[in-house]
């Protein structure tokens, strides 16, 4: 790390300074594609950044190094709008980069519940069972997957949320 960090021309502390502090992840769906290939989560991912600077250096690293290009031919797509780091599916970056929302990633109810509290996990039971579909047969344990399809599809939402006041933690699930 510290060599990457030198020919970056970045410190520790601006590394540590990167993220300023917002961070989001919306599993939208996955791209279960005929033919063979695995199945592709579509999501989108954001951060804020306090050091714009730096992770510019690092996503032209990256650039440099191929890697984006790598990533580009995965169909994900890695870059910042003002002071955001965006990680996604590519089907989203136009939307993004015209300053709006991708398709709603964000459920109304955990939306609400990342207003309301330091972090929060929203999670819908019928997308997340329905992956089951795209398990490997014999790869995943069956009481998971019977699990999966079974036991949480007639719960509504699960939700976790977290609070943090200076000098403690607190979680609620």
């Amino acid at each position: 790390p510290q060599q990457l960090l030198e020919a970056l021309g970045l410190t520790w502390d601006d590394a540590m300074n990167i993220p300023g502090g917002d961070f989001a992840l919306t599993l939208t769906g996955v791209n279960a594609e005929a033919g063979g290939a695995p199945p592709m989560p579509e999501f989108v991912m954001g951060l804020t950044l306090q050091n714009v600077d730096a992770a510019n250096k690092l996503i032209g690293f990256l650039n440099e190094n191929n890697h984006l290009a790598e990533a580009n031919a995965q169909g994900l797509e890695i870059f910042i709008v003002d002071n955001r780091l965006h990680i996604c599916s590519a089907k989203f970056r136009p939307q993004i980069e015209l300053g709006l929302a991708p398709e709603n990633p964000t459920a109304p109810q955990a939306r609400k519940l990342l207003e309301q509290n330091d972090a929060a996990l929203h999670v819908n039971p019928d997308k997340f069972a329905a992956l089951s579909n795209l398990l490997p047969p014999g790869e995943v344990p069956p009481a998971l997957v019977d699990f999966l399809r079974g036991n949480l599809k007639n719960t509504a939402a699960i939700h976790v949320t977290a609070n943090v006041e200076p000098g403690a933690v607190g979680a609620q699930l």
